[in-house]
C-alpha cells in the first residue's frame, strides 16, 4: 500500500458526495417518516475511530438543526458507561446511530444489540450492505463506494459524516422544525459542498506538501478544533497516524490551552481548525498564544480570519461562507493530504511502517541516561 492511495481517496471525495446525498436522503426519508422522532429525548452518535470521529463532527447538526439533544460517544464507553441512559429514558425515547465503515466491528454491533434491548431506535451507517450492523440494527443505511480499495479511511469517513449530517436533516423535517424547501435547501448545500471540496484539494495539495516536507521530523503532532472541528482534529491526527506513522493528538482549543500547551518541543507543529462559527475566537485565540510560545502554528482558517492567519508559522486558506455544522466535510480534506504527503516524506507505508514494512527501531536509551 503505497502514499499514493491516500491522495486517490481525497481525490474522489467530490463525486462520492455528490453521488451519495440523494440516495442517503431518499433512504432516511423512508425511515423516518413525518411525524416521528418527537419523542426522542436524544440522539446518540456511536463508533470506533473515524465513525467516532465523525459523531464528533456532527453532534452540533442533530443540537441547532433538528433541535435534539445529543451526545457522540465512543463505542466501549455507550457498551459499558453510558447504555443505561437508554434505559432511564423509557421505550422509543433515543436515537442510537452507529456508524462502522466494514459493518463488522464487534463493539458497535454489541452497542446496537443492548440498545435495541433496553428500548432504543437503532440506525446502522456503513457501505457494507448485508454486514452484521445491518442484520442487527432497526434500520440501515448501506451505501457501497465503487472502487474501493485499502487505505486509511477517506471516502467511507465521508459517508459516515454525511449521512449523519442528512439524518439531522430529516428528523428536523419530520419533526416540523423544517418544512421541506428549507429542508431540500440544506439537502442542497450538501451536494454544492461537493465543488467547494474540489476547490479545496486543488488549492492546498502543493501547501500540505510543503508543510509535510518541513515537520517531517517533528516528534509529535497536534490538531486543535472544538464543536464539530474537535471531530475534524481527531480525524485528521488518525490519519497522520496510519498512513504516516507519525504520533498526532486531536485536541480541543480550550484543553490546549490548560495542558498541551506546557508540553515539548517549544516548535511542536500545530494545526488550529478555526472555521466561521461559535469558537473561531477561541481557536484563534489559542492559536496566536501557542505561536507566542515558538509553536509552529498552521492555521486553518478562512483568510478573512486575519488575526490568526498573521500569527500562523503557515497558512492553509479555507472557505469563509460555509455553515459550521457542514464544515467537517471540507476540513477533513487537510487531514488527509498532509497525511499522505508526511507519509511520502518519511518514507512510510500506511498501516505497515517504513520502507521495509516494518516499524523503525526505538533506539535504546544508553545505559548513562535517566528514565
Amino acid at each position: 500500500m503505497e502514499p499514493e492511495v491516500l491522495l486517490r481517496q481525497v481525490s474522489r471525495l467530490p463525486e462520492d458526495l455528490t453521488a451519495v446525498v440523494p440516495a442517503i436522503a431518499e433512504r432516511l426519508a423512508g425511515m423516518i417518516p413525518a411525524g416521528e422522532g418527537a419523542d426522542y429525548a436524544s440522539v446518540i452518535l456511536t463508533g470506533d475511530g473515524d465513525s467516532y470521529h465523525a459523531g464528533l463532527a456532527t453532534a452540533l447538526a442533530f443540537e441547532s438543526i433538528a433541535g435534539s439533544t445529543c451526545d457522540a460517544i465512543s463505542a466501549l464507553e455507550m457498551l459499558e458507561y453510558a447504555a443505561e441512559r437508554v434505559e432511564r429514558a423509557g421505550p422509543g425515547r433515543t436515537l442510537v446511530i452507529a456508524a462502522s465503515a466494514s459493518g463488522a466491528t464487534e463493539r458497535v454491533v454489541q452497542v446496537l444489540e443492548r440498545a435495541k434491548r433496553l428500548g432504543a431506535r437503532t440506525l446502522a451507517v456503513t457501505v457494507t450492505p448485508g454486514s452484521p450492523v445491518t442484520q442487527v440494527a432497526d434500520d440501515h443505511v448501506a451505501i457501497p463506494l465503487p472502487g474501493s480499495e485499502p487505505s486509511p479511511g477517506m471516502r467511507t469517513y465521508q459517508v459516515s459524516v454525511t449521512t449523519m449530517l442528512l439524518a439531522a436533516i430529516r428528523l428536523a423535517e419530520a419533526r416540523g422544525r423544517l418544512d421541506a424547501g428549507a429542508a431540500d435547501r440544506l439537502r442542497g448545500e450538501l451536494v454544492a459542498s461537493a465543488d467547494v471540496i474540489a476547490d479545496t484539494v486543488e488549492r492546498l495539495d502543493a501547501p500540505c506538501r510543503d508543510i509535510a516536507h518541513e515537520i517531517g521530523s517533528a516528534p509529535v503532532v497536534v490538531i486543535v478544533g472544538s464543536g464539530p472541528s474537535r471531530g475534524s482534529a481527531t480525524f485528521g491526527a488518525a490519519k497522520l497516524v496510519e498512513a504516516a506513522g507519525c504520533f498526532a493528538v486531536g485536541q480541543d482549543a480550550e484543553e490546549w490551552c490548560h495542558v498541551e500547551r506546557f508540553a515539548a518541543p517549544v516548535d511542536m507543529p500545530i494545526l488550529v481548525y478555526a472555521p466561521t462559527g461559535r469558537a473561531q475566537w477561541c481557536a484563534t485565540a489559542m492559536g496566536v498564544k501557542a505561536s507566542s510560545l515558538g509553536r509552529r502554528v498552521v492555521a486553518v482558517t478562512p483568510p478573512g480570519n486575519t488575526e490568526l492567519v498573521r500569527a500562523g508559522w503557515r497558512h492553509l486558506p479555507m472557505p469563509g461562507t460555509m455553515r459550521e455544522e457542514f464544515s467537517p466535510l471540507v476540513y477533513s480534506v487537510v487531514g488527509g493530504l498532509l497525511a499522505a504527503h508526511l507519509a511520502k516524506a518519511r518514507g512510510w507505508i500506511p498501516f505497515q511502517g517504513g520502507a521495509t514494512g516494518r516499524s523503525r527501531p526505538v533506539r535504546a536509551a544508553s545505559p548513562t541516561t535517566t528514565m
